[in-house]
């Protein structure tokens, strides 16, 4: 509980430093989606620099039209999107121990879309998370802690650090 305040500053200076340097990390990737080898904090592991399924597919018809400027943007994109995430899991990341205890609504998300708030524990590690209305279609997105699952009881997966807060727009 008390290494967050500690690795948080750390994590966040590596998520804004994505800005920067994702076009550099994308133009400087092979077409067969190799990057640089000093690029991992900012590359996710459980996925390629072209994204998920669903990032490449809203990236298609770019693609589509002018293929290296449709794959440079939806990687740059991707990298912005993740920021500093393979930074969030491999370093400032904690293994979650067992049960996980909840205090308010597991079901607050922001995709799909349901406002709420929600604390969980899970041994020394912790996590808020909170999607909240603020005016018309806007809502602000606060996650602090680590990313612990809502969806189950128990958890013993390698959690990112999050230190995210934004205003965001429902579709």
């Amino acid at each position: 509980m008390m290494i967050w305040p500690l690795l948080a500053p750390l994590d966040l200076l590596v998520n804004l430093l994505a800005f920067p340097l994702a076009p550099l990390v994308a133009l400087l990737t092979s077409a067969s989606g190799v990057s640089p080898c000093w690029a991992w904090p900012w590359l996710t592991p459980d996925n390629p620099i072209d994204g998920d399924a669903g990032h490449i597919s809203r990236w298609a018809s770019l693609v589509g039209k002018w293929p290296e400027v449709g794959i440079y943007c939806r990687r740059v994109a991707w990298l912005w999107r993740n920021r500093g995430y393979g930074f969030s899991v491999r370093v400032t990341g904690r293994t979650c121990s067992g049960p996980s205890s909840f205090v308010g609504d597991r079901a607050v998300s922001d995709n799909p879309f349901h406002a709420g708030a929600c604390r969980v524990r899970n041994g020394g590690l912790w996590e808020l998370y909170v999607v909240r209305p603020i005016f018309g279609r806007f809502y602000i997105r606060l996650r602090l802690g680590w990313k612990i699952p809502l969806t189950r009881d128990a958890c013993t997966d390698t959690v990112a650090l999050c230190t995210h807060i934004s205003i965001q727009y429902k579709q």
